[in-house]
């Protein structure tokens, strides 16, 4: 088995190869890493991928009608698209704060979702001096 990626874990972007028996992990060699940490990288990516999900949500209330979110900590490459399902139609409301948590433990995992970014309320009519 051989498997090809570019580490994401700093800016140089190097282009990792994993090779080995595919029914034995504890075999496979890294190669192409500019640094100790390529080779840990890589290993998990080919044994327990993660990522950290990014998204939008609507809001009710505000002065903007969707804010930005992102997981607290990477999810399961694998849970990304049944997060995003549970995520459809999601309507937090206003005022939003950064790094608020608007869904805790999303999916039932131990993620929570929070504001990347501010959402203030909508005025209520004009405002007095």
């Amino acid at each position: 088995m051989i498997k090809e990626m570019t580490c994401i874990l700093c800016p140089m972007g190097c282009r990792l190869t994993v090779s080995g028996p595919a029914e034995d992990p504890e075999s496979w060699k890294v190669s192409g890493n500019g640094c100790p940490r390529g080779v840990g990288h890589a290993l998990r990516e080919m044994t327990h991928p993660m990522r950290t999900l990014t998204t939008c949500l609507r809001v009710r209330g505000g002065e903007k009608q969707m804010v930005s979110v992102k997981t607290s900590v990477p999810i399961p490459k694998e849970r990304l698209l049944d997060v995003m399902a549970l995520l459809k139609g999601t309507i937090v409301p206003a005022p939003i704060s950064l790094g608020q948590v608007l869904v805790p433990h999303v999916g039932g995992l131990e993620a929570d979702l929070i504001a990347t970014a501010p959402v203030l309320g909508k005025k209520e009519g004009p405002s007095s001096p």
